[in-house]
């Protein structure tokens, strides 16, 4: 008989959630026998109570409760994105214009975006809105595709000033997609499309409907509040610099500033509200890079809760060493050799991450607790340079964000030769990749 709750049991088991790996352990496994198999991959104490309880959650209330549980988590994930972003963007859009952002099309109901999003709870739309004197168009449709059982999104956004002007025309098609029933990862992507259309502030793929409204107004010769990024023309670095080093000091210092001036100079409170969006979202975006950055969270916990992405890392399995360290590897090929070579010499614990995307790794690099740098070449041009990239990315970062000394991290190199006629020995040493970690990198 089930002793706890099912509501109690999944708040108890919402750190396990975030790793799938642990929801199938939980799967498989017994409450203890999850809880002990947890510590073997090297997670938290504290993670590994949490997989027990979702374990538990199996043994008195079916697999099926776990999966609920897992659907649940994703859409309260859902749940906060909409209300912690798209709520405020829509609000911006709405307080820049003085007008609710309304739905015109297919047919005028009377509903904005958001009592629509609210009531409806879509993942997937193609409206006509109206926002003033301007006019929106939005599609976000899921296509079959031809070549495979996979499913394309299809988007189209299109902004029309009062003058008829159509100020955005963008179609584009993003393939990514398997299961067309997972409503809460539709969702997600429904919602990243708002974002991106209505009131992204990135330029990429294109201006949303809030910053070229905006421009627009301020070429009919409205006076509006500047952007953000002006506040630091007169600074050593670009805002953009401050966001990805985490300088959140800083940045509320000149967007306080800039906002004061704003209203010295007579900006109206519409174009005001645009500026301190701004500010907020480039506040979120520090704050989320100080964590990065932030020594005394371990390099394994920001990769677990997805802080750099999506990354190809493995904890080596084993019994954990007295000492453990972190690998970042530029590689275009499995790490599969690798792993088995730091298994096979006791390194259980340490990470090695593995990177092809150099901006990637360079996130990886500035957080100053990688141990090493290495490089697996095949081909192409020289890469030798990426280890010495990852090295100044390293020192620029940690003197941007605590004004500390980056130390000067050993680099390994290796160019598979398959030519070589001891090729198995250079295979399973990972080209001396063994006598490297003797050198620099105890167990005890």
């Amino acid at each position: 008989m089930a002793t706890k709750s099912l509501q109690q049991l999944q708040d108890q088991a919402r750190f396990a959630l975030a790793h799938p790996e642990l929801i199938k352990v939980a799967e498989n496994f017994s409450p203890t026998a999850a809880y002990n198999r947890t510590l073997a991959l090297h997670y938290s104490e504290s993670i590994a109570q949490s997989c027990r309880f979702l374990a538990i959650i199996g043994r008195d209330y079916g697999k099926d409760a776990i999966r609920q549980t897992v659907v649940s988590q994703k859409q309260s994930r859902n749940d906060k994105l909409y209300n912690k972003t798209i709520v405020p963007g829509i609000k911006t859009l709405e307080n820049l214009m003085g007008a609710p952002l309304m739905i015109v099309g297919p047919e005028d109901r009377g509903l904005t975006l958001t009592q629509y999003l609210e009531d409806a709870k879509p993942c997937t739309l193609e409206l006509d809105l109206q926002i003033g004197e301007y006019k929106i168009h939005l599609k976000n449709k899921v296509m079959r595709r031809d070549r495979d059982s996979g499913y394309d999104f299809a988007h189209e956004v299109i902004l029309v000033s009062p003058s008829g002007e159509k100020l955005i025309n963008e179609n584009s098609r993003y393939s990514c997609l398997e299961n067309r029933n997972d409503r809460s990862e539709m969702q997600r992507r429904l919602y990243s499309f708002l974002i991106q259309s209505l009131f992204s502030l990135e330029p990429w793929p294109h201006d949303s409907a809030l910053i070229t409204i905006r421009n627009d107004l301020e070429k009919r010769g409205q006076k509006v509040a500047p952007r953000l990024w002006e506040a630091f023309k007169d600074q050593s670095r670009s805002l953009d610099s401050a966001e990805r080093y985490g300088l959140v000091d800083l940045i509320s210092k000149l967007g306080s500033s800039l906002r004061q001036k704003a209203i010295d100079d007579g900006v109206s409170a519409n174009f005001i509200s645009v500026l301190n969006f701004e500010i907020n979202e480039s506040l979120d975006q520090a704050s989320w890079q100080e964590r990065t950055l932030d020594k005394n969270i371990p390099l394994a916990d920001k990769l677990r809760q997805g802080m750099f992405g999506t990354m190809d890392y493995t904890v080596i399995p084993g019994p954990r060493a007295e000492k453990t360290y972190n690998f970042l590897l530029h590689t275009d090929r499995e790490m599969v050799d690798w792993v088995q070579l730091l298994k096979d010499k006791g390194y259980g614990g340490s990470i090695i991450i593995g990177f092809y995307n150099i901006d990637s790794g360079m996130y990886i690099a500035e957080t100053g607790q990688c141990d090493a740098f290495l490089l697996q070449q095949h081909g192409g041009r020289p890469k030798d340079d990426i280890l010495c990239q990852a090295q100044a990315a390293m020192k620029r970062a940690r003197k941007t964000f605590d004004n500390s000394q980056a130390p000067i991290i050993p680099k390994f190199e290796w160019y598979p030769n398959y030519a070589d006629s001891d090729w198995d020995n250079q295979r399973r040493t990972c080209g001396g990749f063994d006598r490297f970690l003797d050198m620099y990198f105890p167990l005890n």
